[in-house]
């Protein structure tokens, strides 16, 4: 019922099925899914002990936890688990599935995003053959490699200094 849920409303959509966590751990690197969807009851194992097997081998996939019985502290033990959401079936719920996952799917690829134009920006500014000091409330921040070498410091013992130690007295 979730699988036609979800083909409903985006039908160019791969969902996998999977009846074992096993079968699904084994084809995980395979399909790299945008979205995980588990119950919290399952055979052999529920969705924390689930959620607790992807940390553990640092698997980053979304997870979004559905049960029958809502719980509140189930729910909130899978969030921090990182899971990225939690559903109870209720006689709205095909309704919310697809949007559900569709705000997930769009979180993570903000995320990702992110973290690309992070990596960027740290290339960016690491390798820059100019000194980049970032300054909040006159406390040194950031300063980059380039920054350290000319001041004859190191990164670590520049940070959080006040900017005027760095200030010819006479020119404070």
């Amino acid at each position: 019922l979730m699988k036609r849920a979800i083909l409903q409303e985006y039908p160019h959509a791969s969902v996998h099925h999977f009846l074992e966590v096993s079968a699904c751990m084994e084809k995980l690197d395979e399909i790299i899914p945008n979205v995980i969807l588990t119950d919290y009851f399952m055979p052999g194992m529920n969705g924390l002990e689930l959620l607790e097997i992807l940390n553990q081998q640092n698997m980053e996939f979304p997870v979004i936890m559905i049960t029958g019985q809502g719980d509140e502290n189930i729910a909130a033990h899978a969030m921090k688990l990182g899971a990225k959401d939690y559903l109870v079936k209720t006689g709205e719920f095909f309704t919310l599935l697809p949007s559900v996952i569709e705000k997930v799917v769009y979180k993570e690829k903000l995320k990702q995003s992110l973290r690309e134009s992070e990596k960027k920006y740290r290339l960016l500014v690491d390798n820059a053959s100019l000194g980049i000091v970032v300054t909040q409330d006159g406390v040194l921040k950031f300063v980059n490699p380039e920054a350290a070498r000319l001041s004859g410091y190191t990164e670590a013992e520049l940070a959080s200094r006040p900017f005027v130690d760095f200030v010819h007295p006479d020119d404070r």
